[in-house]
């Protein structure tokens, strides 16, 4: 830290855990150098923090983060995705020593290239599509991925006004006191560029089984009515039939 010139500080918050980290940060900042913090939360002490052992800073504070960057909760993964790619683009990397690092984790750097790709892939269909159907399942995981979604959602409809992107709740819990699917609800509701059908899918046993069976959830047997039901639904809303 006492050489460098600029320091990244992803997901953590050394103001609180680390307090010893912010003389060199704020040594760091007086010489010239940079801050980058990646955190979806604004944390006080990475914007301004006053150092105990310096009176300056004591008195005065001293700006920390150079640069703050919010990513929607959830959204970490692609941003360092996106910085990864831009930094093989650019050929600003030693290749040899990622792969080699790499390794131990089981990964290559052509996991790396191939999401790039796909995110190239993804991005292209977005801007020449009409209609966008994006399942999504009322959990966690799937839920944080909303905001990334919404955000891509919106950077495609700046080159194409005539795309429209519905939500679809899949695999819901078919028991009415699971109350998952209404804050799955809330959270698609408070999205700007993401449209929420009144579609559901539930996990039902017809739906898990039909497949591997080569049958449509119609055909299998037992026949579940409400399963049946809401693929025809499904079918009625994508393809504009009822």
């Amino acid at each position: 830290m006492i050489a460098r010139d600029r320091a990244e500080l992803i997901g953590g918050n050394p103001a609180s855990n680390h307090p010893r980290l912010m003389r060199s940060l704020m040594s760091l900042r007086r010489r010239g150098g940079h801050v980058i913090v990646i955190n979806p939360a604004r944390e006080v002490g990475l914007v301004n923090f006053r150092v105990p052992s310096d009176p300056r800073s004591l008195m005065f504070g001293t700006a920390i983060a150079s640069e703050y960057v919010q990513p929607h909760i959830g959204g970490d993964l692609a941003l360092l995705t996106g910085i990864a790619r831009l930094v093989l683009e650019r050929g600003k990397c030693d290749l040899g020593f990622i792969d080699q690092s790499l390794k131990p984790m089981g990964k290559s750097l052509g996991n790396i290239q191939r999401d790039a790709v796909l995110c190239r892939e993804v991005e292209a269909a977005l801007r020449v599509s009409d209609l966008a159907i994006i399942p999504i399942q009322p959990a966690g995981l799937d839920i944080w991925t909303l905001g990334l979604i919404d955000d891509r959602i919106g950077e495609a409809k700046t080159f194409n006004e005539r795309l429209q992107a519905f939500v679809i709740l899949n695999r819901t819990s078919w028991n009415p006191k699971d109350n998952d699917a209404d804050e799955a609800r809330e959270a698609i509701r408070s999205c700007t560029n993401l449209q929420l059908t009144n579609v559901a899918v539930c996990d039902r046993v017809a739906v898990k089984r039909a497949a591997p069976a080569g049958l449509t959830v119609s055909e299998y047997k037992p026949t579940d009515p409400k399963a049946a039901q809401e693929m025809t639904q499904l079918y009625g809303f994508v393809f504009g039939e009822k």
